[in-house]
């Protein structure tokens, strides 16, 4: 049985301010990031690299709270007894558990101590974090045996030094092929990472958990879904997007419904707009290909690079006189070029033109 209290229908989390406690993951951006310099800057992407990944085990469980706090973590159990009395069993929870607002913010700052200490103490180059997985890039070409549990594995040598420094720290973990994977195709986050095609993709099980997430929440049957739940599926479809960076903008009426909005479990209208952008991403994510971390606009690049450089500012009339509007200049081969025009007809234009 696994206790999952929730601290915020018992008001615990109220008296946590979101603002006080913010958390920065490292995510597949910090990865691709990272194969980017071994291939295009340090050229050591060679058929010797394999990616790892490393998982903790009951991740909150390991930090200890307060006394002061343990004492607000009280769970009370009713169970029957074989006999037909039931019984009440009371427990602090002297740990941290799911449910409460700073938790994924402490866990973070422990880890974040935890990588620090691979890489100035254990020499693990560019070791990475999220919630309860390390990942990175093994550039040696070295499988080495490690100990655990009282069975030898051979896993990747940066793989081993992380696995050599939770040990020490009793940090639970398992060398399993499904939570300790390496190679050149490994899941990380629920991403398809493959060497071999240098690609990212969401796996098909990822792909169909978010479609029926998304259909739950477009087929709610009540009129306005909690704060909760919005949350929940812009920060999903964020996630997911990370294989689609042109449908980004898919989610931006997301946020604007729930931007000002505080109160987790008050209710959100659905609208049409809504739902029509929460259906499109469904078929998107369905048919976008893999994402070819080759593709130059993943890169960084500047004006030089560009094939077409358009300046834009706000202007008073428009091309068709009818009030106020954007106006732009752009060089072409054929020449310079300048219009104006209401901001709504503007990105057909832009998304039309030929350089």
């Amino acid at each position: 049985m696994r206790v999952v209290a929730d601290h915020t229908r018992s008001g615990l989390n109220d008296a946590i301010s979101r603002a006080a406690c913010p958390t920065v993951y490292d995510t597949i951006i910090d990865l691709i990031q990272l194969l980017w310099w071994h291939r295009f800057a340090s050229k050591l992407l060679t058929p010797n690299l394999v990616l790892w990944k490393l998982n903790v085990s009951s991740a909150f469980k390991v930090l200890v709270m307060s006394k002061n706090w343990q004492a607000r973590q009280g769970i009370a159990i009713k169970r029957w007894l074989p006999d037909g009395e039931l019984v009440t069993w009371y427990h602090i929870k002297w740990h941290s558990v799911f449910g409460c607002r700073a938790m994924p913010y402490l866990w973070t700052r422990f880890m974040s101590l935890v990588v620090w200490i691979a890489q100035q103490s254990y020499g693990i180059e560019y070791p990475l974090a999220y919630m309860d997985d390390t990942f990175g890039v093994n550039i040696s070409n070295k499988i080495v045996p490690f100990v655990h549990n009282g069975v030898q594995h051979m896993i990747p040598l940066q793989q081993a030094q992380m696995a050599d420094l939770w040990q020490s720290l009793g940090l639970p973990f398992k060398l399993s092929p499904g939570k300790a994977p390496f190679g050149w195709r490994v899941t990380i986050t629920g991403i398809d990472c493959d060497l071999d095609e240098f690609s990212i993709s969401l796996t098909p099980k990822a792909i169909n958990d978010l479609a029926t997430a998304i259909q739950a929440f477009l087929d709610f049957s009540g009129r306005c879904l909690p704060l909760r739940q919005w949350r929940q599926m812009t920060g999903w479809l964020s996630w997911a997007l990370n294989m689609a960076p042109q449908a980004r903008p898919h989610v931006t009426p997301l946020y604007n419904k729930i931007g000002s909005k505080t109160q987790a479990n008050a209710g959100v209208p659905l609208n049409l707009e809504v739902r029509e952008l929460l259906a499109s991403i469904t078929r998107l994510l369905a048919a976008t290909p893999r994402l070819d971390l080759d593709t130059t606009s993943l890169t960084h690049w500047s004006i030089d690079d560009a094939h077409l450089v358009i300046y834009t500012d706000a202007c008073l009339q428009n091309d068709d006189h009818t009030g106020a509007g954007l106006g732009f200049w752009l060089t072409l081969p054929r020449g310079c070029h300048y219009f104006a025009t209401c901001p709504g007809r503007t990105f057909e234009w832009i998304q039309l033109r030929k350089p």
